[in-house]
């Protein structure tokens, strides 16, 4: 049985230093392994316009419950949360719990 695609990512951009990271293109498709996934990131051409924008790549995992109910037990585990404000600007916070 081959596994299920869990593994995704998605550009996001700031205008500036002081700006939030604001998803910039999020692409539809999945990947069996995070090898795949980072080589179709890197290969993807990103033009932009504004020389002076900050692009960075987000990768994620898509957990299944058993991996979740994990997570949430480990104490020692840094997260990545984001909190998506009413103006859509995503805010990128490292919380230790």
């Amino acid at each position: 049985m081959t596994p299920e695609p869990r593994y995704g990512f998605m550009y996001l951009k700031r205008a500036s230093p002081s700006d939030a990271y604001v998803i910039h293109c999020f692409t539809d498709s999945l990947y069996d392994n995070m090898i795949s996934c980072v080589q179709a990131a890197t290969s993807y051409s990103m033009d932009t316009t504004d020389s002076d924008c900050k692009m960075k790549i987000a990768y994620f995992k898509i957990l299944n419950n058993s991996a979740i109910v994990r997570e949430l037990h480990n104490p020692s585990v840094y997260r990545q949360v984001l909190i998506a404000q009413h103006n859509m600007k995503l805010n990128i916070m490292t919380q230790r719990q």
